[in-house]
């Protein structure tokens, strides 16, 4: 946040990989948002409780928070979650989320660990004839997430859900999009860790204009990606099958 005005947010950290120094990751990419208006003040009071927490420093004045102005006519709402909070704030999201989408959901994550219900959610998505897309990395720097992910393809894939990887970069954005009505931009994967026990932050943007932005941004992803499908699954070799068994027995951790 800059002077209470203007604030950034999404899936980028601060680190050397996600500069793209370091060779073993190559490239990574990531999505980020600007937001002006009273949406920053909520990003402002995430930051203060955090501090507060950290620091037991209490920021919450006048000085940090100036009055906050309308700067334009999208609604956004951020949505915080993490182990101090009550429920599961951010599965319970993802599931309505799913849930609530008539035409299509376009889904990526750099971290695809689901569990039964969000499996569920999904593939009865795509049953009832939503166009379901999930758009993953080939490469990550968590061998097990990946290769756990990867278990739950032919499921998937069996399900109608479209799945795509892609292979020139790290993939580390966190974006959802649906019916081209409404998305979701912010730090949370699709996996356990930030369902019950990372501190996360999504913004949801209620806006058709920036949703058909990033949905053209996805289908750009696509178009370079691999579609996977039964063959590519039947193309894993032995020791990749036996790294996607061990890596699946770590699910309920991942």
């Amino acid at each position: 946040m800059i002077d209470g005005r203007r604030g950034f947010t999404g899936s980028k950290n601060i680190a050397d990989e996600y500069l793209g120094r370091v060779k073993k990751y190559g490239k990574w990419r990531d999505t980020y948002v600007e937001m002006q208006g009273p949406c920053v003040t909520q990003l402002q009071g995430v930051f203060v409780e955090d501090w507060h927490f950290a620091t037991k420093q209490n920021l919450s004045s006048a000085k940090y928070i100036p009055r906050p102005e309308i700067a334009g006519d999208q609604v956004v709402q951020v949505v915080q979650s993490g182990p101090d909070g009550r429920g599961d704030v951010m599965h319970q999201l993802l599931n309505a989320v799913v849930s609530d989408a008539e035409k299509s959901i376009s889904i990526i994550t750099p971290y695809f660990v689901p569990d039964r219900a969000m499996m569920l959610a999904l593939t009865s998505a795509a049953y009832r004839g939503v166009r379901v897309r999930l758009l993953l990395p080939s490469k990550s720097d968590s061998f097990l997430v990946l290769w756990a992910g990867r278990t739950f393809y032919d499921d998937l894939i069996d399900a109608g859900v479209e799945i795509y990887e892609l292979d020139d970069c790290m993939l580390h954005s966190k974006v959802v999009i649906v019916d081209q009505r409404w998305s979701m931009v912010g730090s949370a994967n699709m996996d356990v860790r930030s369902f019950q026990l990372n501190f996360e932050m999504t913004n949801i943007i209620y806006d058709e204009d920036v949703s058909r932005e990033l949905h053209a941004d996805f289908d750009g992803l696509c178009k370079q990606s691999r579609r996977m499908d039964e063959q590519s699954l039947k193309s894993w070799t032995y020791p990749e099958s036996l790294a996607m068994g061990l890596a699946r027995l770590a699910t309920p951790i991942l």
